[in-house]
């Protein structure tokens, strides 16, 4: 299976790590703004490779741990690229505008809005447990 986690800091990284636990054989693709953090999670295993935004069509999952305000603008994007078979999960920490944005999209059918409930007072790949 291959999975597309877009944010690598505590909550996307431990996304990451507690699906490779799970099934070893899932390849995760990991993107982030911060090229340090994508070095990091690759040079820790937290991913198996860089996520290409552009080549999204063949992740069976891909998981949005970035700020809503990131979350807002990106959205449209990411469901215009994604297959029939793709769910977009989003782990913003605040719904209403984020689901007001999609509402009307014709991939709103593969978006998920979930909230992690978890976090510390750390933040980057480093602290994802």
């Amino acid at each position: 299976m291959n999975v597309g986690v877009i944010g690598l800091g505590l909550i996307g990284g431990s996304i990451a790590l507690k699906i490779k636990e799970i099934d070893s054989n899932t390849v995760i693709y990991g993107l982030d703004k911060d090229l340090n953090s994508i070095s990091y999670s690759l040079r820790k295993g937290i991913i198996n490779k860089k996520l290409d935004i552009n080549s999204i069509e063949n992740l069976k999952y891909i998981f949005i741990a970035i700020p809503v305000d990131a979350i807002k603008s990106e959205i449209d994007s990411i469901l215009n690229k994604i297959s029939n078979n793709t769910l977009v999960v989003d782990l913003g920490s605040t719904k209403y505008e984020i689901c007001k944005k999609v509402v009307d999209h014709v991939n709103r059918k593969n978006f998920l809005a979930a909230h992690p409930i978890a976090g510390t007072e750390f933040s980057g790949p480093s602290a994802a447990t």
